[in-house]
């Protein structure tokens, strides 16, 4: 009796967990569009330092042009790590230099952001934050696309 009580349990829990198991939940994977509010049809904006410290550059160029999210904008910033914008932009900007010559496609040009971190406005509503001027303009209305420039700090490096 304890032999076949025992069995009926394991083919019980058996059951159980077969049924519960049929495939494996990966986020965004198992669902058809529109439940997730974040697929490959929404845009991505790369926003690193150094072109060089790991491979999120490369999957973002690779990602847009193999039928995931399209690459809309590459910012390139500068931190303690990678203190100089003008190595930082220049390793994106061979990096996009040599995608395309490779045939990939869509690319954005880098753009440098040297200004401050924006904060979020004393009303805590991110639409009241005014846009940051931009490069060669100090009205922010025409950026200087020439430069790649994000920033009112326009003559800082260069």
């Amino acid at each position: 009796m304890v032999f076949s009580r025992q069995m009926r349990f394991f083919a019980l829990a058996s059951a159980l967990a077969a049924s519960a198991c049929t495939q494996t939940f990966d986020v965004g994977h198992n669902r058809p569009h529109g439940l997730l509010p974040v697929d490959q049809r929404n845009p991505i904006i790369l926003l690193n330092d150094g072109a060089y410290d790991n491979w999120s550059g490369e999957y973002a160029v690779l990602l847009a042009n193999g039928g995931g999210s399209p690459l809309a904008a590459i910012i390139v910033n500068e931190t303690s790590a990678w203190p100089d914008i003008q190595t930082n932009v220049g390793g994106y900007r061979d990096l996009v230099v040599a995608a395309r010559s490779s045939g990939l496609e869509n690319l954005p040009d880098p753009i440098a952001s040297i200004g401050a971190p924006l904060v979020l406005p004393a009303s805590g509503n991110i639409d009241d934050k005014s846009p940051l001027p931009a490069c060669g303009d100090r009205d922010g209305r025409r950026p200087d696309r020439r430069r790649g420039c994000l920033s009112g700090r326009s003559h800082r490096h260069g």
